[in-house]
């Protein structure tokens, strides 16, 4: 499970002021050795920013960039292990609610995911002193 937070306040332009704040979460649970199952939630709360009819009516031009809606994205999906170091992914997300200029949308993204190099071994796999990776096994004993 991982998360993030982030507080954004754009320059006013034409005194129209810009403010809000970010939240993502994103968790996943093995089905089997090799399936992983994701979910993702991202949350954009509207602190302060101008309507949509303020901004037709000031910045026409400008308006798309300085809407500041607030929106609940949900998605999920898929990621299947193919080798220790490639990945293969399927989302699909939609917009579950949303005011002020959000449209509700659904996005499917597919990818892969390539990993390089091997001196990132992760829990201790580098500091063994006989240069031996630890038994996974053991390892997620040590870390429920």
């Amino acid at each position: 499970m991982e998360g993030r937070y982030a507080y954004g306040a754009m320059q006013r332009i034409n005194n129209l002021p810009f403010i809000r704040s970010n939240i993502d979460v994103e968790a996943g649970a093995a089905a089997t050795s090799r399936i992983v199952l994701r979910g993702l939630v991202g949350v954009q709360i509207r602190h302060k920013g101008p309507s949509v009819d303020e901004l037709y009516l000031d910045d026409w031009a400008d308006h798309d960039r300085f809407i500041v809606p607030s929106y609940l994205n949900l998605g999920g999906g898929p990621l299947l292990s193919l080798s220790r170091s490639t990945e293969v992914f399927a989302l699909l997300l939609a917009t579950a609610a949303g005011s002020n200029g959000a449209h509700r949308q659904r996005t499917v993204v597919i990818g892969v995911t390539f990993g390089f190099g091997s001196s990132l071994r992760g829990l201790g796999g580098a500091n063994r002193s006989d240069g031996r990776r630890p038994d996974a096994s053991r390892v997620i004993e040590q870390f429920p």
